[in-house]
């Protein structure tokens, strides 16, 4: 399978790398801003840190960023399984963050049980990204353990010298890979798959770790998202 997929062709197309739950309110959004701005191309689309984010491909107005901010503080009350209401979550093994009811929130806890239901604080102001990574490394360092990787290969996945930000989008990225292997492959063939030639174009004949350590989060990304088509 090859990636031309990403990015989609059309704004429609980001659906795919989104939760089933919060595609109503993206198409919303999408229909808001096309009345603003006829034309209007989404640069990217996904969930992160348990909210939607959507970036445009050009500079945003006041009006588009305040379209944006209010799709992404829906999301937030928006399970992201099924469309229901719902609060931030967080997993107490991952520290992986979800927005989730009462339905599908098994084996998580609430990330902030101090705010009020139904509060209109922007959680992603009350996100603390030091104290995350502090949960979510020990998650990195199983997930490398299990592939076997060099120190070299571990500091191109996460170098050391990124910002927290930049590490916690890198870890998000690599627990997807890990994720989508072992759905797609049993042990310990998905724990062997990064370090295995691969015929697939997007490896040019290599190993997925040799794309994955370069250093580059977009190649990080198109690993996630070529297994992640594969899971479908």
């Amino acid at each position: 399978m090859e990636i031309d997929h990403y990015p989609p062709a059309t704004n429609e197309g980001w659906l795919h790398f989104l939760p089933e739950g919060w595609h109503g309110i993206f198409r919303q959004l999408l229909d808001e801003l096309e009345f603003s701005r006829p034309g209007v191309r989404v640069k990217q689309a996904k969930e992160k840190f348990g909210g939607m984010r959507v970036y445009l491909s050009h500079e945003t107005t006041r009006d588009e960023q305040s379209m944006l901010l209010e799709a992404e503080d829906r999301s937030y009350h928006t399970c992201q399984t099924c469309g229901e209401e719902g609060r931030l979550c967080v997993d107490p093994t991952s520290g992986t963050l979800s927005t989730l009811c009462s339905t599908h929130d098994h084996g998580f806890e609430t990330y902030r049980p101090d705010l009020p239901p139904g509060h209109s604080i922007r959680l992603r102001e009350v996100i603390d990204p030091a104290m995350l990574l502090g949960q979510v490394q020990r998650v990195f360092d199983k997930i490398v353990d299990r592939w076997e990787l060099s120190d070299e290969q571990k500091a191109g996945l996460l170098p050391p010298s990124a910002p927290d930000q930049e590490k916690l989008d890198r870890i998000s990225v690599v627990y997807r890979i890990w994720k989508a292997l072992n759905r797609l492959l049993p042990r310990p063939n998905s724990d062997l798959w990064v370090k295995a030639a691969n015929t697939a174009p997007l490896f040019a004949g290599g190993c997925a770790i040799d794309l994955m350590a370069g250093g580059r989060l977009d190649d990080l990304l198109k690993v996630a998202v070529y297994l992640e088509a594969e899971t479908v």
